[in-house]
């Protein structure tokens, strides 16, 4: 079996795979997990196939906060992101706090997403990560 795994995305530190039977919350298959330094469980990915649990804990998501002074999102980027915001939508007020803003780039301002016409300043911002993958439901569930 030849499965190459990333290393612990906290510590670098290297990871293992095993194989593990049903328990009390887990099914039969195969895991992947680290301690970092001995006694912190970074991620536990597990999976029915060797193959499955690889993939789950090789799957990274980008999550680098961008300078807003730097670069802006474009296009459908700029729908929706998450930012660090500062400012004040009715009676709420924000400084420095992590919510969903769209970015305009014809008028370049930063709005609330759920605050119609509310501009804010974003001093930090990511794009949202893709929607998880989910199965196909049988015909007779999805009535």
């Amino acid at each position: 079996m030849n499965i190459k795994l990333k290393p612990c995305p906290f510590c670098g530190g290297s990871v293992e795979l095993h194989k593990h039977k049903p328990g009390r919350f887990t099914p039969e298959g195969w895991s992947v997990g680290h301690w970092c330094d001995g006694y912190v469980m970074s991620s536990f990915c597990s999976g029915a196939t060797v193959e499955e649990a690889a993939a789950r804990w090789n799957q990274r998501i980008d999550t680098r906060w961008i300078s807003a002074k730097e670069k802006k999102p474009t296009g459908e980027e700029g729908d929706w992101v998450l930012g660090v915001a500062t400012g004040q939508a009715a009676n709420l007020a924000l400084v420095d706090a992590e919510a969903l803003v769209s970015y305009d780039e014809e008028a370049d301002e930063w709005y609330l997403t759920d605050v119609p016409d509310t501009t804010v300043h974003v001093s930090w911002w990511m794009p949202l990560p893709e929607p998880p993958e989910l199965p196909e439901l049988p015909e007779e569930e999805t009535k």
